[in-house]
């Protein structure tokens, strides 16, 4: 979310600085900040505190509760979808587009259901992916790219099904990626690079593997973390920076792990959050902004925040917990991609 004034030209010159790092990475940061500035002016009189920045999916209330850029503590949403004309049954990850539409995926009734920007309360979904054509089935993780192409992976066939921008109803892939070569196993949260890579966390095979743009069919990863050294414990969630950094969140070893672009094999972490002052307990759900603000979801209902380059028994910056919250098995994450 971009405030405006000084803060939005201090925003501008990090962004010209960041050109140092590559001119796509540059292009990219300024596409996002350009396409977020739209999503915050769609309600300009509405006070910063008031406007949605995080956005969780929580599967034992069926809700999505979403908070205001800073929140800290025992936090109140500044809305919550929920309610019988939601369509939301077992929500387990959610995808928020640069305008502010909201994907999530239901792993319960084996749906996608899309809510307009700032939806609230009993929210009828504008749109719903349901059907035997859909190939969805025990959908996990959600993603969405730049032009709005969906992304889903179903744990229980091992495949991640594409759909066009839009896609409503029993509506057939325009991709599906699936078969022994993919290296698919309990695909649990899907996540796209820059370029338009596909990265993908599978839960029982303790493995991240990445798919080339518009990869499709029995397609073999270009790229497989896994092994002894990656410390991968039961890959929940996944999330890639501007750069190309791949950071995952490990349920059972309470632990987030850091990773360098392009990273392949049995590859150490470049970082590795873990230990008793970082507040992890059962780590579900990561998120990264544009300045590598890192935020993740614990089953002990609460969302954790760390600061860009953290790394070993660090402190959260910022923790969301308490009754007033809302949450409730906090599955997944999304936050907007500028959060100042």
């Amino acid at each position: 979310m971009v405030r405006s004034g000084g803060c939005t030209r201090s925003v501008l010159a990090a962004l010209t600085g960041l050109a140092a790092r590559g001119s796509v990475a540059a292009a990219a940061a300024f596409a996002l900040l350009g396409m977020g500035s739209v999503a915050a002016q769609a309600a300009p009189m509405v006070p910063q505190d008031r406007v949605a920045y995080s956005y969780v999916p929580n599967q034992s209330n069926n809700s999505v509760t979403e908070y205001a850029l800073g929140a800290n503590g025992n936090a109140t949403p500044v809305a919550t979808i929920s309610g019988a004309n939601t369509g939301l049954d077992g929500p387990s990850d959610v995808a928020v587009s640069l305008l502010g539409d909201l994907y999530v995926t239901n792993g319960y009734n084996n749906s996608v259901t899309e809510y307009a920007p700032r939806a609230d309360g009993n929210a009828t979904p504008v749109a719903t992916i349901s059907g035997a054509n859909t190939g969805l089935d025990g959908p996990s993780g959600v993603a969405v790219s730049l032009l709005g192409d969906l992304y889903v992976s179903n744990t229980y066939n091992n495949s991640v099904t594409e759909y066009a921008p839009r896609a409503d109803g029993n509506a057939t892939p325009v991709a599906t990626i699936s078969g022994a070569n993919t290296g698919l196993d309990g695909p649990s949260v899907v996540a796209l690079g820059v370029w338009g890579e596909l990265y993908v966390s599978n839960f029982f095979g303790n493995s991240v593997t990445e798919y080339g743009p518009r990869a499709d069919g029995n397609a073999t990863p270009v790229a497989t973390i896994s092994g002894a050294n990656t410390g991968l414990d039961g890959p929940d969630d996944l999330a890639v920076s501007l750069f190309g950094e791949l950071y995952v969140a490990n349920y059972f070893s309470n632990s987030v792990t850091e990773y360098a672009p392009r990273a392949d094999g049995n590859a150490t972490p470049v970082a590795t959050i873990s230990g008793a002052n970082t507040g992890l307990d059962g780590a579900q759900g990561i998120a990264v902004n544009l300045l590598g603000d890192l935020y993740v979801t614990n089953a002990s209902n609460s969302v954790t925040e760390y600061a860009p380059r953290a790394d070993g028994n660090a402190t959260p910056v910022a923790t969301i917990s308490g009754a007033n919250t809302g949450l409730d098995d906090p599955t997944g994450l999304a936050v907007l991609a500028i959060g100042l």
